[in-house]
């Protein structure tokens, strides 16, 4: 048996795995059967049968847009099992680690998706991926689906094709423009990530997306947003993490009220702007400052409120140079203002000295705040430089760690952060040379 047909037999056959009545198998086979005009196409469609089949029999619908989530976003041969929940997090598909744990599973137990032996990382089998995306998914709803898994598109989309749609993704590609004003009424999500190329969006291109609520621009190289993002009053995820020439944020994202994630990891931003003081509903920020600023204006880089105003943060990601001298006098302040923050739960943060993790947890344990579900705390100086010289392997298995501690070049008492390690799930521990 050729392959194509043997992977629709291991398909249908995972599908079925619970059902031994055998007039529903009879039933589910004559759906399947094809009548092919050619051999090519007789697989073509079959896959695309079963595929279908398969989706239906998932267990809901939640489970269903995880797998078109990661089909139409993710363009890797692989990728990390972590990473896929995460993107399903952001996504606000899943609403915490466990359900996206569960999904993943679902997925794998239904063989739509295969994970390596140490279930660490997950792709698509064959030809999946192509099919769902160009066979299955992008014929809903009148959406625009371009996904060519690799650079071979160097021209966006034509303008009427921009106007119908609902949905665009447009990832990993050669394109270097995009239109200047493009009209899209009704589009919700538009993924632009990956695009290495893209330098610059022009300063009216957002002005006629009135319902765009996801946008992913992460690991493009713009190096500014244009002022026609605070058109985007609706928006509620929005990705730049690792825009690596992303020097500033714009003042006119004060216009997005409605912002529940910003996601700014890995960009090169000197200070944290004012105006996201204005997106009180926020439930996630993940921040990178790469700030050089002199010892007295420490003060400037994450101005003082900007933290306490928003309340419903739920995911805080703070990462700075640890060795920076402004965050020795800066970051007292900020975790003055981050024990404000009730609703918090996972949390990423250097502490210069390990009395100020000691004081963060007392005022935290003062106030009743819930203990952090996820933590990532690096406690010393010099911490991102040894951090550097770990071993690709082993970084990686502190990532997937739910809750850890790192402690490098201290001088405090191993008992002065007991407690904090009774929660960790890893604990790192280097004296710099």
């Amino acid at each position: 048996m050729c392959r194509p047909y043997s992977r629709a037999v291991i398909l249908v056959a995972r599908a079925l795995q619970n059902v031994d009545d055998i007039l529903i198998w009879k039933h589910v086979l004559e759906r399947l059967n094809v009548r092919p005009t050619s051999h090519e196409v007789g697989i073509e469609t079959l896959m695309v049968n079963v595929l279908r089949f398969c989706i239906d029999q998932l267990e809901d619908d939640k489970t269903r847009r995880c797998l078109k989530n990661l089909a139409l976003c993710n363009n890797y041969h692989e990728i990390a099992s972590e990473s896929a929940i995460g993107l399903w997090v952001r996504d606000g598909i899943v609403d915490a680690h466990d359900e996206g744990q569960k999904v993943l599973k679902d997925l794998v137990n239904a063989s739509l998706l295969q994970v390596d032996e140490n279930r660490q990382f997950v792709k698509f089998q064959d030809q999946d991926q192509d099919i769902l995306v160009n066979l299955i998914f992008q014929l809903e709803e009148n959406r625009v689906f371009l996904m060519r898994g690799g650079l071979d598109l160097i021209e966006p989309p034509e303008v009427e094709e921009w106007e119908s749609a609902k949905e665009i993704c447009l990832m990993h590609t050669a394109i270097s423009e995009l239109p200047k004003e493009p009209r899209c009424p009704s589009l919700s999500s538009l993924y632009l990530q990956r695009n290495y190329k893209l330098r610059k969006l022009s300063s009216s291109f957002f002005n006629q997306m009135p319902a765009l609520e996801v946008l992913n621009l992460s690991r493009t190289r713009i190096r500014c947003l244009p002022e026609s993002i605070s058109q985007l009053v609706g928006l509620k995820r929005l990705f730049l993490n690792d825009c690596v020439l992303l020097r500033s944020i714009s003042p006119a994202i004060a216009g997005l009220k409605r912002l529940e994630v910003f996601d700014l990891e890995g960009t090169k931003i000197k200070s944290l702007p004012r105006e996201i003081e204005c997106l009180i509903n926020l439930t996630c920020l993940g921040i990178s400052i790469s700030g050089t600023e002199p010892f007295s204006d420490s003060k400037t880089v994450i101005p003082h409120g900007v933290i306490s105003s928003l309340l419903h943060l739920e995911e805080l990601n703070l990462d700075v140079d640890a060795n920076a001298e402004w965050w020795d006098t800066c970051a007292e302040g900020v975790l003055s203002e981050v024990c404000n923050l009730k609703r918090l739960s996972t949390f990423k943060f250097s502490f210069p000295t390990l009395e100020l993790l000691r004081q963060f947890n007392q005022l935290r344990k003062s106030m009743e705040h819930p203990s952090l579900a996820q933590f990532r705390l690096c406690v010393g100086n010099h911490a991102s430089r040894i951090m550097n010289r770990l071993p690709s392997d082993i970084e990686f298995e502190l990532e997937q760690c739910n809750r850890f501690l790192r402690y490098t070049n201290g001088d405090g008492v191993f008992t002065d952060i007991k407690d904090i390690l009774q929660q960790s799930d890893a604990f790192f521990l280097r004296k710099a040379c």
